[in-house]
């Protein structure tokens, strides 16, 4: 795939995804309303949530924390690192939650509502209900099941050229990211995360960026995750 083939295809799934969260959110949401605090803090930040990873994401591969350095919130107490985790160990179906951070620059698309920014802080006011679902082969799926909920999986990295599938684990530790630029456009995607043990099971803890430049717009998506071991597989049907 050439290049301007891969942008093509990440501004497709992107203008897919975003108008579907917002179709979605417009519709199940509308009614739904932020508290006056939430709906100041959303707006006086420009369109970002206060809360922040700790992670920066210009730092080089040597500087960036890790999830657990990160702090994030959602990782359980007496959580503790599994370095010798193997792809193989967290194969399996797990849930929990993902708290967005930051849904920005809907309010610059075209046919959104007037009340965007309030619909917005309503979705980042509180964790979401999240499952992540990574099989034998590496294939894997994380779904935020939220009103403005959205799914990512190795489908949306793997092309001819890149394979999005998790292959290895790095004390631990897993990343999957890709970068493409097509003149002044831009597409980002991350999904990173670390393997711990919580009450004697395991927990998957990380994080996840989305961003595009297109056309004048930026989107940005940023969340983080944790989620427990319930089970092998994910039973049939469920969604």
């Amino acid at each position: 795939m050439q290049k301007n083939d891969a942008w093509k295809v990440i501004v497709c799934f992107f203008y897919v995804l975003i108008i579907a969260m917002v179709a979605v959110f417009c519709v199940l949401n509308y009614n739904k309303k932020p508290t006056d605090e939430e709906i100041s803090e959303y707006i006086a930040s420009g369109g970002k949530t206060a809360v922040t990873t700790g992670v920066d994401n210009n730092k080089t591969e040597a500087q960036k924390p890790t999830t657990e350095e990160a702090g994030n919130p959602l990782l359980p107490g007496g959580a503790t690192a599994m370095p010798d985790a193997t792809v193989a160990d967290i194969v399996g179906y797990y849930e929990g939650k993902a708290q967005y951070n930051t849904l920005s620059g809907y309010e610059n698309m075209d046919g959104v509502p007037d009340n965007i920014n309030e619909m917005v802080a309503a979705e980042l006011a509180s964790p979401k209900d999240a499952i992540l679902v990574i099989e034998e082969d590496g294939r894997w799926e994380l779904k935020i099941k939220s009103d403005m909920g959205m799914t990512l999986s190795d489908d949306l990295f793997t092309d001819k050229d890149f394979d999005g599938k998790l292959k290895s684990l790095n004390d631990g530790y897993f990343k999957i990211n890709r970068e493409v630029e097509e003149g002044s456009d831009l597409g980002k995607i991350l999904f990173e995360g670390k393997v711990y043990e919580a009450s004697g099971s395991k927990t998957i803890a990380g994080h996840a960026h989305i961003e595009m430049e297109h056309g004048g717009t930026k989107i940005v998506i940023d969340y983080e995750f944790s989620v427990d071991y319930v089970r092998e597989k994910e039973d049939e049907g469920e969604s």
